[in-house]
């Protein structure tokens, strides 16, 4: 741009130096377009008008200046807002204790320090293999222990039916002993039965043997009544033998 200042006969001229400023004319130049010289119309437009490729060339460069500056800025600008810096600080914050429900080794950290964590977020993981093997034995003993209720369960079964079949034999022995029980009462009075007929025989047989010698009854009366005897003797001794049989059967004296 060209300043010019008349001063009485003398002209001056002034070039802006300024960066993307058009190139300056010659001071004659000036003078004459200043002048209103018809000459300069005839001047070329690209002679006229020389800084528009620098425009041109400083607007592009000053786009490139721009993305440049919005890529990189702004993550610095985010960083230097969320982070403070200082040489010497105290900074006021809030502890809190994690831990565990059940102990054990840290298999996985999941978060670094600073990091911001919200309720439910996964902070570290335990190493599984030593709680697959507490497991694995639990779970080994619970099958032990089934297969030790299965066994018990047969051996009661089978213990189940050995008392019933020995309920059964008890109730046999019962019915046994009830059935030798009442023929030992039979038996009984059959030898009471035999003992009668044993003293009616005795008394019989004395009656004849004090009636022979006076004739009042005849011999084969007293051969009768003296059978009759050893018939009833005989009779006694078998239901004896009879009753004392049974009394062994039954474990009695």
């Amino acid at each position: 741009m060209v300043e010019q200042h008349s001063a009485g006969n003398r002209e001056s001229t002034r070039i802006d130096a300024r960066p993307g400023a058009e190139e300056a004319p010659s001071v004659e130049q000036g003078s004459k377009s200043l002048r209103g010289d018809p000459s300069s119309k005839l001047v070329p437009p690209e002679h006229r008008r020389p800084g528009l490729k620098r425009r041109l060339l400083v607007g592009v460069l000053g786009v490139l200046v721009l993305a440049a500056a919005l890529i990189f800025g702004v993550p610095w600008i985010r960083l230097t807002l969320n982070t403070v810096s200082t040489d010497d600080a105290y900074v006021n914050g809030h502890v809190t204790f994690v831990a565990a429900r059940v102990s054990g080794q840290i298999a996985r950290v999941l978060v670094d320090d600073n990091n911001r964590v919200h309720k439910g977020d996964l902070l570290a993981q335990l190493d599984k293999e030593p709680f697959q093997d507490a497991v694995a034995v639990k779970r080994a003993a619970v099958d032990v222990a089934k297969a030790d209720i299965q066994a018990a369960t047969a051996s009661v079964r089978g213990l189940e039916a050995q008392a019933r079949s020995l309920r059964w034999q008890l109730q046999n022995a019962i019915e046994d002993v009830d059935n030798r029980v009442a023929l030992l009462h039979a038996r009984v009075a059959a030898l009471d039965k035999s003992n009668a007929t044993l003293k009616l025989a005795q008394i019989e047989f004395a009656r004849a043997e004090q009636l022979l010698p006076q004739a009042t009854i005849s011999r084969q009366e007293y051969d009768r009544r003296q059978e009759a005897l050893s018939v009833a003797q005989a009779d006694v001794t078998q239901a004896m033998a009879d009753v004392h049989q049974i009394r062994v059967s039954l474990g009695l004296p």
